[in-house]
């Protein structure tokens, strides 16, 4: 029994690693549809192509759906200090879009297994209401500050990835990777959601802003987890 099992998994194993071969040779000079998601980023697409030495250029975008905004809000609320800091992430992140561009590198010509850095661009967009704002700006004049308003957060990030690619035939490919992006620059915005907004509210509201960009940005790393199919042209 113990000689069967080694049998397969050395079969397994072989057979792996001459379809990974086959398809780092044959992905040189080729472009590659990206259908995928990155837990709890996004679900969307992109392009991939390998110029050839086992690298790929690869970039993605998409959205988050709902489910996923939801684990962002579980997971603000474990590690919050604070009802605030709690409410207005939360708030801050009611829709997002992702944007990431990465190099990727199979090291062994014989695995699947690829190293992958980059840069990333995250869009979290929400809605704040009044009581909010006023908390944030450390404001209690609700006259100065009328509602509605619209959240808007930009963050930079560097991002790293290990990454595993599967060749499933010789134009199609499964990988799924685990990695983790790390914010180096956060901008945040309350504004109103129609009309101008006065001189004398936005300088209330930016007292509020600063804080939430202190707070993204301590909230540096944000991990993932993907799973995409590449489809060679």
């Amino acid at each position: 029994m113990t000689v069967r099992v080694a049998a397969f998994v050395t079969t397994l194993a072989v057979a792996l690693g001459a379809a990974s071969t086959g398809r780092a040779q044959s992905e040189a000079g080729r472009v590659s549809v990206v259908l995928g998601t990155e837990f709890p980023q996004w679900i969307g697409g992109g392009l991939s192509v390998g110029p050839g030495r086992g690298a790929r250029l690869q970039s993605v975008a998409g959205a988050a759906p709902g489910p996923y905004v939801d684990v962002v809000h579980a997971t603000v609320r474990a590690v919050s200090g604070n009802a605030a800091q709690d409410d207005a992430l939360r708030a801050a992140v009611q829709r997002a879009v992702t944007w990431r561009t990465h190099v990727l590198w199979r090291p062994f010509s014989r695995s699947g297994f690829e190293l992958g850095g980059g840069f990333g661009m995250m869009v979290l967009e929400g809605d704040v209401s009044s009581e909010l704002a006023l908390s944030l700006a450390g404001s209690t004049d609700r006259s100065r500050v009328p509602p509605p308003y619209a959240l808007r957060t930009v963050l930079l990030q560097a991002d790293a990835e290990l990454g595993w690619s599967w060749s499933l035939s010789p134009s199609l490919a499964l990988r799924v990777g685990v990695g983790a992006g790390l914010t180096f620059f956060a901008d945040t915005q309350v504004m109103l959601k129609h009309g101008a907004t006065r001189p004398e509210v936005q300088a209330t509201l930016s007292r509020g802003t600063d804080a939430l960009r202190a707070w993204f940005t301590e909230w540096r790393v944000i991990p993932g987890l993907s799973l995409t199919l590449h489809w060679m042209l």
